[in-house]
């Protein structure tokens, strides 16, 4: 029995683990049933459900009950309902276990006619789906039947544009990588991707020669095809086949093409012999109904790699664009990205208003553009020394309008990254490839002759990589009497040369020298990029705004980001420009004073503001304006032009705004002086279109990028003590930061009825400002209370329900975070930890959740609570001591020089084996506050000396205090306590280790310590007294050298673990990591038990990622010791335990092809692994 009287029921997750087991229940007939705020009551079966830190986005809070499924179109009743039901939620009726009310209580009434309602939904959904699936289909078909649609028509004459808006471009465009086939004559058929070697060997002459066609080869959907009876689509293919086949182009680029074309190309003999494809017949899904399809003579080109070889553009449901990485066989220092295009094409049915969609076709080039530039970005490292980019193509859009021109694509007025290469090669030709004068096939159109297929090449400057020599237009003539031309198109060709010496001599990167994707990107109010400000700095701002964090917009109608190339591009442009921008500036602060505050007039409202104008912000806004030349929405917006501010606030009238601000300056809320407010960082937000607020997508401190940690040089890094690494650190985490406490706010609000409020409260490193990149990550308390004026009495909270709706919520605003739920003990106490890692460029950060009452007194999380006191006790306990405030900072800058060592030492890090971040800030508090007491340490900040200084006086007394208490085994904050848990204690005795005591929870910071890790942590300490004693202080943070690592006489044994094949079995990369450790751990202990000498064994903190796997190792000192039963017995364990890992069960493999353990002497690894 729970509180209450009532019978504990078990949960939604245990009925889920059960089914997806039971052999009594088909777990793909049974149903869940729950609650979706949008679209109501559902259902899904089991077998589909996935848990939200799986991906999912069904919290288990809305869960109502399970239900076996009904056969296909059979009537249910009632009674017959109540039968299906195994658990529910209302009722309190679990059939599954026997929990709650038990299995033989009736189901309750509201459950089944949720059940029945969600039917009704279900079938209602479906329906309304395939209505608009239906719609879609006509819409499309009216488009390409050129249907006689009358628009309404503006004053003037000019058809009103559509709205393009987040909910109908959305994050749309996806790149995905595809195969390449080859025709093989000794299976008779194609096969995907290989490397076929060219039977052609490089040209050593001076001049190389490429030649392209594009052709749009009409798909056979409409009447307007058919010019008269017999027409038929087979034959017109066959007679563009055979005009192709005498063109002996190099790169062909096909449009409109169907799974029937593919059959008839493919057949022919000069394609099969000659040309690889990337499509082939029963492969393809990419041009269905209709689409791109690229081929290339494999004399003259190959793939330049599997992951660079084809890859499709995909806008919905529709394949737009292929792109494939080309090498040219003649110069293989030359290597081509090639784009066969089709963009959208104006209505030109006959009585038909036109209606453009040039918006439409910039974006999708701009699209295409992004992954040309990526893909040049990952060219840079690669031999090549030109990457040459070529979009050839239909692209629906008049040479003469010169809208390509306009949109910075083609070169014109300094702007632009192609040339159109006919008008080089054309001698006077107009060059019209689709003429309804001479083409019979093009007559149904009223738009009249236009050159809209080209093909482009990039450009330097404004003139091409490639030299155009030739060009000609294909199948104007039929070759037979009578026949038409086989397309309403006709195709173009056009012969290039270069010179090898002269292509490299160019800067190899077009896109980027032109700013190729920046230049030509849409702006959209779906995007923001601004500079914020420290929020301490600037308490007063508008947090009921829609980007409720203090900013300044720079570019408000910033760059529509459309897919991962495009949001990757931004940040790198946007990084580029303020790393120039702060070649010249030094300080980036804002000044502020009472004369800042004004008022902007709205037509019904009046915004509250305080004025930032100082040259460096001017500076910077125009540096990421040249970046962006389309952005100008905020030049536009206001008549002095961009006006930079901080909101502070949303009146109803000009008058209550001006009262507000005088009342905020006589009561002294606001800078009643001058006050300069740090600028930190300049921030890409992303408008999320569930509750149209903005959220961060990258960052870019205003402060120069310190090095690498790891390549950074000791004495660069002992200058200032660390300190400018970790506050670029804190800069860039600030807004990924917001955004998790933001996401916490309003899922705790929702769950709550708003009577709860949230705050997230940093703890640990954050505390200590060293937090270091790659060392650190983020440790927060959800700190959870009522809210003032409510009575006491609080609502119910389910820790694992918030969880699961913050994990839902993130995953809802970045779409590839990474979120894990787990659960890790302190103190025989288990806590839920969420781990979130939002994007890649964003740290990791831990939460806990920590319930308070109306009192402030923990309710749930207690644990977390005590995390929060540690951190301040320590600190506390350093205020204490004489001149507190600068021994702070002394103690801060050396914690961050002593976690580099440990880092770069490898003994940094609990989960195996050694101390963390929190363990080392205890211990090195420990040894200032006993040097202080004792005199035997002396700052040299107190006799005027540097920081840096200071730091190192106090390391060199920390090794040595070390040294000299390593014995005590058990530490504590102060020396004089001798409170110790008897866990701490027996476990000391039992494993010969050290225990590290938190001051207030009690946690052991090296409960994961064994007898190796504590002993090769000893050796360390004696290795940094002894080089501090010679003078050495600078060789401390040298990393462990490979012949400190591979020693002669000495084995490797390691954990080898396959990362990219155990993901792909559905493996969560943390918990692949986690897990990694812990078995690594449980090794160490079996290898020191059977060695006797724990010295003998040397773990490492950190695996070495070698060949897409990550490696564990562990160095063995030769001891002659027989080690093979320890490594066969630990095998044995391995085995169910990876299978545990993996989510998909529907592959079998013989033995364990993800992970291997095994021993190997120092040079058999060495020439294994190359490390």
């Amino acid at each position: 029995m729970s509180e209450g009287g009532k019978i504990k029921l078990r949960t939604a997750g245990d009925c889920i683990s059960r089914l997806r087991w039971s052999e009594e229940e088909d777990c793909g007939r049974v149903l869940i049933g729950y609650d979706d705020r949008i679209k109501g009551p559902m259902e899904k079966s089991v077998a589909d459900f996935k848990s939200m830190d799986e991906g999912g986005d069904i919290p288990q809070h809305r869960i109502q009950y399970f239900r076996r499924a009904a056969e296909e179109g059979a009537r249910i009743r009632p009674s017959e309902m109540n039968m299906m039901i195994l658990w529910e939620k209302e009722g309190r009726i679990d059939r599954i276990f026997g929990s709650g009310m038990g299995r033989d209580a009736p189901a309750s009434e509201k459950t089944i006619q949720q059940a029945f309602d969600a039917i009704i939904n279900m079938q209602r959904i479906a329906e309304e789906q395939e209505i608009r699936r239906q719609e879609k289909a006509k819409q499309r078909a009216r488009r390409q039947r050129r249907a006689r649609i009358p628009l309404q028509q503006q004053p003037g004459g000019v058809a009103q544009s559509p709205i393009h808006t987040t909910e109908t471009t959305g994050d749309r465009h996806v790149w995905s990588n595809e195969s390449w086939f080859t025709f093989s004559g000794d299976e008779s058929s194609w096969t995907a991707g290989g490397f076929e070697k060219s039977k052609v060997a490089p040209n050593s002459g001076p001049e190389r020669n490429l030649t392209c066609v594009a052709w749009n080869v009409l798909f056979d959907e409409f009447k307007e095809t058919r010019l008269f009876d017999g027409d038929n689509a087979n034959e017109r293919w066959a007679l563009a086949i055979v005009i192709l086949g005498a063109a002996k182009a190099d790169l062909i680029a096909l449009q409109e093409v169907t799974p029937e074309f593919v059959e008839l190309l493919c057949g022919a003999s000069w394609v099969r012999e000659e040309y690889a494809v990337s499509v082939a017949p029963g492969a393809t899904s990419c041009v269905e109904p209709f689409g791109n399809l690229l081929l290339w003579r494999r004399d003259s080109l190959k793939a330049f790699s599997p992951a660079l070889g084809v890859s499709v553009l995909s806008d919905g449901p529709r394949k737009r664009a292929v792109v494939s990485c080309l090498q040219s066989v003649q110069d293989p220092t030359a290597v081509f990205v090639c784009a066969c295009v089709h963009l959208p094409c104006d209505a030109t049915g006959a009585d038909e208003v036109r209606l453009s969609r040039a918006t439409a076709r910039r974006r999708e080039l701009n699209a295409i553009a992004a992954k040309l530039q990526s893909v040049e970005q990952q060219l840079a490292s690669s031999p090549a020394r030109a990457v040459v980019p070529i979009v050839l193509g239909d692209f629906n859009s008049d040479a003469a309008v010169q809208e390509l021109e306009e949109g910075g694509f083609i070169w014109k007025n300094q702007r632009g990254f192609l040339v159109d290469s006919w008008p080089l090669v054309s001698n006077g030709r107009d060059g019209f490839t689709y003429d309804p004068d001479e083409n019979e096939r093009a007559r149904h159109s009223v738009r009249g002759k236009r050159r809209i297929d080209r093909v482009l090449v990039g450009c330097r400057g404004n003139a091409p990589m490639l030299n155009p020599s030739d060009g000609k237009l294909l199948g104007a003539e039929s070759g037979i009497e009578g026949v038409p031309p086989p397309s309403d198109h006709y195709g173009l060709s056009v012969s290039f040369g270069w010179q090898t010496k002269a292509l490299a001599r160019r800067d190899r990167r077009c896109l980027a020298g032109h700013n190729g994707w920046a230049g030509t990107v849409l702006p959209s109010t779906d995007t923001l990029l601004a500079v914020t400000l420290s929020q301490p700095d600037m308490p007063l701002f508008d947090t009921e705004s829609s980007l409720p964090v203090p900013h300044i917009t720079l570019l408000n109608g910033f760059a529509e980001l459309l897919s991962m190339e495009s949001r990757e591009l931004a940040t790198k442009a946007v990084t580029d420009a303020v790393e120039r921008f702060l070649e010249a500036t030094q300080q980036c602060e804002i000044p502020f004073d009472k004369d800042s505050l004004t008022v902007f007039e709205h037509r019904s409202s009046a915004s509250l503001v305080a004025k930032a104008g100082c040259k460096w912000l001017e500076s910077l806004y125009q540096s990421l304006r040249a970046v962006f030349p389309l952005c100008d929405e905020q030049e536009s917006r206001f008549v002095d032009g961009w006006t930079p501010h901080v909101t502070l606030g949303k009146y109803g009238t000009e008058a209550e705004a001006r009262n507000q601000a005088n009342g905020w300056v006589s009561e002294g809320l606001w800078f009643q002086g001058t006050r300069s407010v740090p600028a930190e960082a300049v921030v890409i937000y992303q408008r999320d279109p569930r509750d149209r607020k903005f959220y961060a997508v990258a960052t870019v401190p205003l402060e120069r990028k310190p090095r690498n940690l790891q390549a950074c040089p000791p004495r660069e890094f002992m200058n200032d003590a660390g300190a400018s690494l970790s506050s670029y650190y804190l800069k860039s985490s600030t807004p990924f930061f917001s955004t998790i406490e933001r996401v916490c706010r309003d899922c705790i609000r929702e769950m709550s009825g708003r009577q709860l409020e949230a705050s997230l409260r940093k703890y640990g490193s954050c505390n200590f400002h060293a937090s270091l990149p790659t060392i650190s990550d983020i440790d927060a308390v959800v700190d959870v209370a009522p809210r003032a004026g409510v009575a006491s009495g609080l609502p119910n909270l389910s820790g694992s329900a918030f969880w699961q709706l913050v994990a839902a919520r993130l995953q809802s605003i970045h779409k590839n975070a990474k979120i894990r739920l787990r659960i890790a003990g302190a103190n025989g106490t288990a806590i839920q930890f969420l781990t979130v890692k939002v994007c890649p460029q964003a740290p990791s950060v831990d939460l806990v959740l920590n319930l308070r009452d109306a009192n402030g007194e923990p309710l749930m999380g207690s644990a977390a609570s005590d995390s929060i006191e540690d951190s301040r006790q320590i600190l506390n306990e350093l205020r204490a001591q004489e001149r507190g405030n600068a021994v702070v900072v002394v103690f801060e800058g050396a914690l961050r020089l002593l976690k580099l060592w440990a880092f770069r030492r490898q003994i940094y890090g609990a989960s195996v084996g050694f101390i963390g971040g929190g363990g080392w800030a205890l211990l090195l508090a420990r040894a200032m506050c006993i040097g202080l007491n004792t005199g035997g340490l002396v700052l040299a900040v107190d006799e005027g000396g540097s920081i840096g200084d200071a730091c190192q006086d106090v390391l060199s007394y920390f090794f040595a205090e070390m040294l000299r208490s390593w014995e005590h085994a058990i530490f504590n904050l102060r020396e004089e306590a001798t409170t110790a848990s008897d866990a701490a204690k027996d476990t000391v005795i039992s494993r010969g280790t050290i225990a590290v005591l938190a001051p207030c929870s009690g946690e052991n910071f090296a409960r994961n310590a064994t007898r190796s890790t504590t002993a090769t942590m000893l050796k360390e300490l004696q290795r940094a007294n002894a080089l501090i004693k010679t003078g050495s202080f600078e060789d401390l943070f040298y990393p462990l050298s490979q012949t400190e690592v591979l020693q002669e006489q000495t084995s490797v044994f390691f954990l080898e673990v396959s990362i990219g094949r155990l993901v792909a079995q559905g493996a969560c990369l943390p918990e692949v990591k986690a897990w990694a450790a812990c078995q690594m751990l449980q090794a160490m202990v079996a290898l020191e038990r059977e060695l006797g000498d724990a010295s003998a064994l040397r773990p490492f903190s950190r695996p070495v990622r070698i060949k897409g796997k990550l490696l564990y190792i562990a160095t063995v000192a030769s001891v002659g010791v027989d080690l093979e039963p320890v490594l066969r017995k630990r095998r044995t364990c391995l085995e169910p335990s990876v299978a545990g890992l993996c989510r998909r069960q529907n592959q079998t493999t013989e033995g364990n092809p993800f992970v291997q353990m095994n021993f190997l002497a120092a040079d058999a690894f060495q020439n294994q692994f190359g490390a």
